[in-house]
């Protein structure tokens, strides 16, 4: 190029001027100390080429702390570093490149790297009189433009708005809109690669991307991941590049199958009898079907479905088949009569056929456990379906020949004694049971044996009085401070006035489990106070609860709360006896709502006002008012 021994010439005299300027600088401040031969002086300095670079650039010198600040059309301040080789880096401004380093004197440049934007220059012994100059000289990369438009193949139905994302290594990723036909306004981007990536829509499918130039184009497309790599060159709108996504509409999947139910009716069973079947996927409904047909076609939910015929008394499934049967999931259970099948949408139609036949009777047993306080040889009365039966505690009923099938049994309450366990032996299963009401439905097995067997109890002590909940002792702080002593109430290792009391009830909800185990402590107590009969194993939680919260402080630290986090899996070891935090708070909790056995019913249950807390005691004889279950 003619003009650029004129250019060389200008820059030289460019740096000479700044050289003799930081020479005279120095001067200007007095004399310099001598030289130290084991160190050299730096300075740094930017130009730059064309127009477009501004500002100032960051610098980094290997082996020294921190960045070095130079404007452009400047120098940075002398730089001491020791003699030798110095590697000076500068730091990267996205939009520009180094287009030259030079040094004075030239022989101080040991080595450049353009692209990685370093420079490696000789350090000599002496002051600023003999120091190294480097010369960084930028220059703005070159821009053009990118459009991103959006079409459709012909005569498909694809409507809508996408958007993409363009980005380039260095520059921020940017975010544009697309309607389909249309295009995206001109982006200025740096000439070179750029990557456009489509968003994902349901419901369309990325078939094609192209380009205008088509050489813009970098290498093939990922059309799984809707991505394309472009080239930008430099120039105005009339260069720009334009990438275009080409998509199709995709329906959506079927989300329903269809399923028929067909019933046979094997021997013993009428044709034309109705069965029962339930269909349960995420919603459950029913089915009625007659021996020998089918039920229309079902339309259901694609996936698993669980279809189970509801018992006929003499009737049993004796066959579970599915067509095709790769769409049965697992085993059929015959003794429970259900199925589980794979609907799928493509599939014309699941077909799930049960057989049924008479079953044989089934024979069986009703036993009876003597439980707690309950003497052995006590006769108990029961009524099994409309049979009455009579069994002694400690033994076992004849047996009974039974329909197969479900079959309620009810035993007749007899002294003062309660139900505390249903359980159900041999080859029939317990269907339900309710241990209150002294009743449990069982499924005989046909042609097999099953006990069902009842244990009873005896309350070691009369049960008296009812009990609160936290929650209703929350919303009622009349009668905690009704229930508290005047002393305060004992919680682990301090005495809680009847406000603290009712404060600690409410923080029964915090996370720290501390509050939660001593919120339903709280609540015992104060049924307790109020007359509420305490079976043994809840006054040893009582106890072994107070023992735990005494641990760390107990209820307060200093006047104030204790906020010692508790786990809940904490121990405390009380009469030989180890417990955890949470077993605890749970057999409290399940005393406080009337849930144990032996121990009173919540008041609500009650309508007696002899039931009500504080019945009993002096100075609470007053009946409480606040009358409904928890």
């Amino acid at each position: 190029m003619p003009n650029q021994p004129r250019r060389t010439r200008r820059l030289r005299l460019l740096i000479a001027a700044l050289v003799v300027s930081s020479i005279s600088a120095v001067a200007t401040f007095g004399t310099a100390a001598a030289a130290d031969p084991q160190t050299g002086t730096l300075e740094i300095c930017k130009l730059a080429s064309g127009k477009g670079v501004a500002g100032s650039f960051a610098f980094t010198v290997e082996g020294r702390p921190g960045t070095i600040e130079v404007p452009v059309g400047g120098c940075s301040l002398p730089v001491t570093l020791p003699t030798g080789q110095a590697t000076v880096t500068e730091v990267g401004r996205p939009g520009f490149t180094v287009g030259a380093i030079q040094a004075i004197p030239s022989d101080r440049l040991v080595q450049s790297d353009l692209t990685g934007r370093t420079a490696k220059v000789q350090i000599v012994a002496g002051g600023v009189e003999n120091q190294t100059i480097v010369t960084f000289t930028n220059k703005a990369t070159p821009k053009g433009f990118l459009e991103v438009c959006k079409a459709k193949p012909a005569g498909d139905s694809l409507t809508g708005r996408f958007n993409f994302t363009v980005s380039q290594t260095g520059s921020p990723t940017r975010t544009v809109t697309v309607p389909v036909g249309g295009c995206s306004m001109a982006l200025q981007l740096f000439a070179g690669p750029a990557t456009v990536t489509e968003v994902a829509r349901t419901g369309a499918q990325l078939v094609s991307v192209a380009a205008t130039p088509t050489n813009r184009l970098i290498g093939t497309p990922d059309l799984g991941n809707r991505t394309a790599n472009v080239q930008i060159v430099e120039g105005d709108l009339a260069s720009q590049t334009i990438v275009t996504f080409i998509n199709k509409n995709v329906p959506p999947p079927p989300t329903t199958g269809l399923v028929k139910i067909c019933k046979k009716a094997g021997p013993g069973v009428k044709p034309g009898s109705t069965f029962t079947f339930t269909l349960a996927t995420r919603a459950t409904r029913s089915v009625d079907v007659k021996a020998g047909f089918c039920s229309s076609p079902q339309e259901v939910p694609v996936g698993n479905l669980t279809v189970t015929e509801k018992a006929t008394n003499g009737l049993r499934v004796s066959d579970i088949t599915v067509d095709p049967a790769g769409a049965r999931v697992g085993n059929a259970d015959l003794t429970a009569g259900t199925v589980t099948v794979a609907v799928e949408a493509s599939r014309v139609v699941t077909e799930v056929t049960f057989t049924n036949r008479s079953a044989e009777p089934g024979i069986l047993k009703v036993c009876k456990v003597a439980g707690t306080g309950v003497v052995p040889g006590t006769r108990f009365q029961f009524t099994v379906g409309t049979t009455p039966v009579t069994v002694r505690a400690g033994s076992c009923s004849l047996p009974l020949n039974v329909p197969a099938g479900n079959l309620a049994i009810t035993e007749a309450a007899a002294n003062g004694t309660r139900v505390t366990d249903i359980t159900v032996a041999g080859a029939g299963s317990l269907v339900s049971k309710d241990l209150a009401a002294r009743t449990a439905t069982v499924n005989a097995a046909s042609g097999a044996i099953t006990e069902a067997v009842f244990t009873n109890a005896k309350p070691s002590t009369p049960v008296r009085g009812c009990v609160w909940t936290v929650k209703y002792y929350k919303q009622h702080g009349k009668i905690v401070a009704r229930l508290v002593p005047s002393g305060g109430l004992s919680v682990g290792s301090d005495r809680l006035s009847a406000a603290q009391a009712h404060w600690a009830l409410k923080a029964g909800v915090r996370h720290n489990f501390r509050f939660k185990l001593q919120s339903e402590l709280i609540a015992a107590l104060l049924n307790q106070l109020g007359g509420a009969t305490t079976p043994a194993s809840v006054q040893a939680a009582v106890d072994a609860a107070q023992l735990l919260l005494s641990h760390g402080d107990g209820a307060l630290h200093k006047g104030r709360w204790n906020t010692l986090e508790t786990d809940s899996r904490a121990t405390v070891s009380y009469r030989g006896r180890t417990s955890k935090a949470v077993q605890l708070r749970d057999i409290l909790r399940d005393y406080n709502q009337g849930k144990l056995q032996g121990s009173p019913d919540t008041c609500g249950k009650h309508r007696s006002d002899n039931d009500k807390p504080g019945h009993g005691r002096r100075g609470y004889g007053k009946p409480i008012n606040h009358w409904r279950a928890i």
